[in-house]
């Protein structure tokens, strides 16, 4: 399993799972999850959540971006596929 996580500091921002190509979905793609754009105590548990999938599954890679970051680049990309 190919996990990213997107973190600022110690507090989970998103995850990045790769999802590879299989009969019923030709294409290899990345979901993203994230709280980033919730209320804040949607964000509280959406960590909670993050850090029991922690637990069991360590990411490929940890990236670092301040959550500003983090929500333009997942509004620039709303924007895109809209």
């Amino acid at each position: 399993m190919r996990l990213l996580r997107v973190r600022e500091g110690e507090h989970t921002l998103g995850f990045l799972l790769f999802n590879s190509a299989d009969e019923e979905v030709p294409v290899d793609f990345w979901s993203v999850f994230t709280g980033a754009l919730a209320r804040d105590s949607s964000k509280k548990n959406f960590e909670i959540l993050t850090d029991s999938l922690l637990t069991f599954t360590l990411p490929e890679r940890d990236i670092e971006v301040s959550s500003e970051t983090w929500r333009d680049a997942l509004m620039s990309t709303i924007r895109l596929c809209s």
